[in-house]
């Protein structure tokens, strides 16, 4: 029991340095470039995906497209619902997706970071235009992801399919943080 404890102390001790240093565990990239995180799948209208509140709410994921690790330095990467205004949520908190990994953020309009990402904007039912931008290490703005959809059917999902992909098809069976596939 003794030597269990201080393995889970000595990881736990390992994994708050490299978060505390950002030295995350294999190869990380912390400039974000076009295509390296995507818009991956949204649902609006009747989401069922239930926030740290409660609350079902429209939401977003990202996905990393990249081999590396990504991180997302926090007011270096921002969400919009608006194309004249690119900066509308700046994410506030340093957080980072693994190879392959999901990010949730929800569009619910509270505009805050508890547990979860909460933009200051929500999604129209109606149709609604998303961008992801990133500031890098010359302080430049990179357009890292867009995208514009129509109406969108109650309780269903919009995503790539195959994950990271060009392919858009609607999802009967939303799958918030998991493969669409």
């Amino acid at each position: 029991m003794k030597r269990f404890i201080f393995i889970s102390i000595t990881a736990f001790t390992l994994l708050a340095a490299c978060i505390k240093d950002r030295d995350f565990p294999g190869n990380t990239q912390t400039d974000v470039k076009a295509g390296d995180v995507v818009i991956n799948e949204y649902a609006v209208n009747g989401a069922t995906l239930v926030n740290e509140f409660g609350n079902t709410e429209d939401w977003i994921e990202l996905y990393n497209t990249t081999s590396d690790t990504v991180f997302i330095k926090q007011n270096r990467f921002y969400i919009s619902d608006d194309e004249t205004d690119p900066y509308k949520y700046t994410v506030t908190k340093d957080t980072f997706i693994t190879p392959g990994g999901y990010l949730l953020v929800f569009a619910d309009g509270l505009g805050t970071i508890a547990t979860q990402i909460h933009t200051n904007f929500s999604l129209s039912a109606a149709g609604e235009y998303i961008s992801l931008w990133s500031l890098n290490s010359q302080n430049q703005a990179i357009e890292v992801d867009t995208r514009t959809f129509g109406a969108q059917p109650s309780g269903q999902s919009e995503g790539r399919s195959p994950d990271g992909s060009n392919n858009w098809t609607l999802f009967s069976n939303p799958t918030p943080g998991a493969s669409n596939q």
